[in-house]
């Protein structure tokens, strides 16, 4: 303390240190406002996107039925879109591989909750001439999807 008091004026002056200015603020951390708009951003993006995720297996689906669709033989489509429906029901829902036709159509019956439709199981018959019902087999394909994304 001594030796303060026997400092001048213009030595005590002297010894501050100059003033400096501040560094430029950091946009780190967001106010309020922005971390609301993020939000507001980003949530429904990520919803949307997880959508889309979560349903391409049932768009690679519907894209196979298409094609199944578009093939001139109508023997061949009944037994590919057989092969579709078992696929879906072995893969998707964990059904069992070895079913018989008849088994097949009651797991069918219980996934969707509705009778099994008359071709399901007509490639089976050689002299089988039953068309498929396109719009019953989307319906079909969509209706175990869902039931495989629960």
């Amino acid at each position: 303390m001594a030796a303060l008091s026997l400092m001048t004026p213009a030595a005590l002056l002297a010894e501050l240190a100059p003033n400096v200015e501040p560094g430029q603020p950091s946009i780190w951390p967001l106010a309020p406002g922005y971390w609301l708009i993020l939000t507001a951003l980003l949530v429904p993006a990520f919803i949307i996107l997880f959508r889309f995720y979560k349903r391409r297996h049932l768009r690679q689906r519907l894209r196979q039925l298409r094609s199944i669709r578009q093939m001139s033989d109508p023997k061949q489509q009944l037994s590919k879109c057989h092969q579709l429906l078992r696929w879906v029901s072995i893969h998707d829902l964990r059904a069992r591989p070895g079913m018989s036709p008849d088994a097949f159509k009651r797991f069918i019956e219980e996934q969707t909750g509705q009778a099994a439709p008359s071709w399901l199981n007509q490639h089976y018959n050689v002299n089988s001439e039953t068309d498929i019902d396109w719009q019953e087999a989307r319906a079909l394909v969509q209706a175990l999807m869902r039931r495989a994304a629960a």
